[in-house]
């Protein structure tokens, strides 16, 4: 049997509230611990794309030859401002250095195998008719040699599991016949699909934590009180809260992890990739199918509130004030695909992803700390990753064999 733990997990975004619940249902006492209420930071305004047979890195060589060019250009997928540069410049280097043919396939394998079961873990977690759509997911393409970077892309994909089916344009037009003529390619994933409503989501997993228990409340962890190679106490707003002997601390805090984890000695290379959405209430056009564009690099998601317009990359550090030209940009390329595409009353949002050079989370114990795990960094697959994050930090402080191997989500690789 699991010996039961007093457990806190700080954080109550995806990640975190997946974490928790399961901890919960291990046989632990647990509590969560955010600045804010569950789903409101990054897991409020991500694109809702649920993408097992997706899986990949962002670090492709593809990316790296047109990343000088896209960094600091207004209009591209990819933008850094000039005055955070110097800070950025290491993580850039890692990042370069992950796209790597054979570290770059080792991540997709990787990132295919955390998130396999993905709709499995949400359907056990919570009931989820109403919130998750398993419809597949497409992937459209302006330009030959995108669809053919791609096409490269999905023999990996294939090797680890995945279903990928390339589609003519007949058999495009009439799964989305609103489409514009400038696409050229299509690949559909069967085996994907999205959410309705990312934070009701993540709020859904939150009320069945409750009700079976668990304890969320608001506060932020400041730093750490450590004796003997453990945590204990955490020092909140609020004061120093006592750590018992056989409690355990999960940071699950998104892009807020990385200075926690260095307060206890981890530097890890975790930055605040800043991602923008703009929800159309009244699009005009709504596809039923959520789409993802291969040369603009965004997404288009019919959601319950709206049609949600996401993606872009921006560098900025964590605090910078938002830039909404970014979310208006997302509306002119979308018009591409969609010409009938109305703005009225359109939403803006901005969001820090949790980000690695690598793509992948890091899902360990603290190398000092032993009572300290980590469950972060999901960068743009925190909605695929999360369930089995949750189910592998739950075997690990459990003492059990993990379900997946979780070596390439170790800090050694850091």
């Amino acid at each position: 049997m699991t010996e039961s733990r007093d457990i806190t997990v700080i954080g109550a975004g995806i990640a975190g509230m997946c974490c928790a619940l399961q901890l919960l249902r291990d046989g632990h006492r647990v509590s969560v611990l955010d600045r804010d209420g569950p789903g409101e930071g990054c897991s409020f305004g991500n694109a809702g794309l649920i993408s097992p047979s997706t899986s990949s890195p962002l670090a492709s060589r593809d990316v790296i030859r047109k990343a000088a060019a896209w960094m600091f250009d207004a209009e591209s997928p990819l933008r850094v401002r000039w005055g955070y540069l110097p800070r950025a410049l290491p993580w850039f280097w890692r990042f370069a250095k992950a796209a790597d043919p054979d570290v770059y396939d080792n991540g997709v394998r990787a990132l295919c195998a955390l998130h396999a079961e993905a709709f499995t873990l949400y359907d056990s977690m919570i009931d989820t008719s109403t919130i998750i759509k398993r419809l597949g997911q497409l992937q459209v393409f302006e330009s030959d040699a995108s669809f053919e970077v791609a096409r490269g892309i999905n023999k990996v994909r294939r090797e680890a599991g995945a279903t990928v089916e390339e589609l003519d344009i007949a058999a495009l037009r009439q799964m989305v016949p609103e489409l514009s003529p400038i696409v050229r390619h299509a690949l559909f994933f069967p085996d994907n699909g999205h959410t309705v409503n990312p934070n009701r989501l993540v709020n859904t997993i939150a009320d069945r934590f409750v009700a079976e228990g668990g304890t969320i409340r608001q506060g932020v962890l400041q730093d750490f009180e450590t004796r003997d190679g453990a945590v204990s106490a955490l020092v909140t707003d609020t004061g120093s809260e006592p750590v018992g002997t056989s409690s355990t601390i999960v940071i699950s805090a998104g892009a807020y992890s990385q200075p926690l984890a260095k307060q206890l000695g981890d530097a890890i290379p975790l930055e605040a990739e800043r991602g923008y959405h703009l929800e159309l209430p009244d699009p005009g056009v709504m596809p039923r199918i959520s789409l993802s564009a291969g040369d603009r690099k965004f997404t288009m998601t019919p959601m319950e509130n709206g049609f949600r317009l996401a993606g872009t990359a921006e560098f900025a550090g964590r605090e910078a004030a938002p830039d909404y030209r970014r979310s208006r940009l997302l509306f002119r390329h979308a018009r591409e695909y969609f010409p009938g595409l109305r703005d009225t009353d359109a939403r803006e949002w901005m969001g820090r992803r949790p980000s690695t050079p690598d793509s992948l989370p890091v899902i360990d114990r603290a190398s000092r700390y032993g009572n300290v795990f980590y469950a972060f960094g999901h960068g743009h697959t925190g909605l695929s990753g999360s369930p089995m994050t949750g189910k592998l930090i739950t075997d690990m402080i459990a003492g059990r064999e993990p379900s997946i191997d979780a070596t390439p989500f170790r800090l050694g690789r850091f």
